[in-house]
C-alpha cells in the first residue's frame, strides 16, 4: 500500500475530539434550528395553495395578487432559498470538521478494516452525526479493486466516538 494512504480507526476516544467539542455543539444546535425551520416552511407550503391565497387576498383585501397573504407566501419562498444555502453551509462545516478530526480530505485515499480485510477507498464524502449519547463520523467513497484500480462499488464506514 502506498505511504500516503491514511488508515482510519474503527473507534475514536472521546478525549480525541475534546478540542472540537465547541464546534460539534455549535453544529448540533445549528442543525436542530435548521430542521425546525425546514419543517415549519414545509408545513406552511402545504397549508394553503397559492390560488386560494390569491383569492383570499382579493376577497378580503381587494388587492389582487399582491396582498399580504401572497406576500407572506413569497417571504416563505425566499426563506426556503435561504434554508437551501444554510443546508449547504452546514454540510460544508460538517465536512471540514470531519477533515480536522479524522485528518483526511475528500479525494484522499484511506484504508479501513472491514471485517477481516483491509479496504482502500477514495473518499467522496463525509459527515458527522451528533446524538445525545454519542458522536459518529461517516466516510464514503469508491472502493479500490484487488488489482489496485478504483472500482465501481461505494463503501460507507462509520467511526463511533467511544467513552474513555
Amino acid at each position: 500500500m502506498p505511504v500516503n494512504d491514511k488508515r482510519l480507526p474503527g473507534r475514536i476516544q472521546r478525549s480525541g475530539i475534546k478540542p472540537y467539542a465547541d464546534r460539534l455543539q455549535a453544529l448540533q444546535e445549528a442543525q436542530a434550528v435548521y430542521e425546525a425551520l425546514v419543517e415549519a416552511t414545509y408545513d406552511m407550503d402545504q397549508a394553503v395553495p397559492n390560488e386560494r391565497l390569491a383569492l383570499f387576498d382579493r376577497l378580503w383585501f381587494s388587492r389582487g395578487e399582491a396582498g399580504p397573504l401572497v406576500g407572506a407566501r413569497q417571504a416563505w419562498r425566499q426563506m426556503e432559498a435561504d434554508l437551501e444555502q444554510w443546508e449547504q453551509e452546514l454540510e460544508n462545516e460538517s465536512v471540514v470538521l470531519c477533515q480536522d478530526v479524522l485528518g483526511i480530505e475528500v479525494g484522499g485515499i484511506v484504508v479501513v478494516v472491514a471485517g477481516q480485510s483491509m479496504v482502500r477507498v477514495e473518499v467522496e464524502g463525509m459527515n458527522v452525526y451528533t446524538y445525545e449519547d454519542h458522536v459518529m463520523f461517516t466516510v464514503w467513497g469508491r472502493r479500490f479493486r484487488k488489482d489496485g484500480l478504483p472500482g465501481k462499488r461505494t463503501e460507507h464506514f462509520s467511526i463511533v466516538v467511544g467513552n474513555d
